[in-house]
């Protein structure tokens, strides 16, 4: 799906050993690379004043689906 300027809302999955490598704080990417021990995927969500609420309802959708 694609927002009004033409940019798309949720973004396709990226390997999270990709994500350290968004980060310049030392801290962020530590936090980053132990994501990994639980996750093995994630996507990118452009913030825009309702990304949270976006990925949220996306993710429990995907979850809600699986099952």
């Amino acid at each position: 799906q694609t927002s009004q300027n033409g940019c798309k809302k949720i973004l396709q999955k990226e390997p999270l050993s990709s994500l350290p490598h968004e980060f310049e704080n030392e801290i962020m990417k530590d936090k980053a690379k132990k994501l990994s021990a639980n996750y093995s995927e994630y996507r990118k969500v452009p913030g825009d004043g309702s990304c949270f609420y976006r990925s949220f309802i996306y993710s429990y959708c995907t979850l809600v689906s699986c099952c």
